[in-house]
């Protein structure tokens, strides 16, 4: 999203900016501190940090056995695996998403192994 990618463009050399956008997207899918831990010239952080049981990725897991658990036989349970802390198995999912979302999808598609690929 433009306010996260603002903040990275803010960054020297090229290197730290590519660094802080594969971070951006890392933080939210899985959570982490990077955000937190950099800041603006005025001494602000540059994000919060996303805590690992409020990632995409704990979020989603918990949403897909929820669905798994509601609706028993309907194929929910091949989309995770893991039971007290569920884990989606993104090689079964594909992903999409709208603004920073599509970001986000873009880079599950790089960083992770999905049923589907950006050429």
């Amino acid at each position: 999203d433009n306010f996260r990618n603002g903040k990275c463009a803010s960054l020297e050399p090229l290197a730290e900016q590519v660094l802080c956008l594969q971070e951006q997207h890392t933080d939210a899918i899985d959570g982490g501190d990077y955000g937190a831990t950099h800041f603006t010239d005025s001494g602000s952080a540059f994000w919060v940090e996303v805590k690992p049981e409020n990632s995409i990725t704990a979020r989603l897991g918990k949403l897909l056995q929820y669905l798994d658990n509601q609706n028993p036989g309907n194929g929910w349970g091949d989309l995770y695996v893991g039971d007290t802390a569920p884990k989606p198995m993104w090689e079964n999912i594909y992903v999409m998403g709208h603004s920073q979302g599509a970001g986000h999808a873009a880079y599950l598609g790089a960083a992770k192994k999905n049923s589907w690929r950006i050429n």
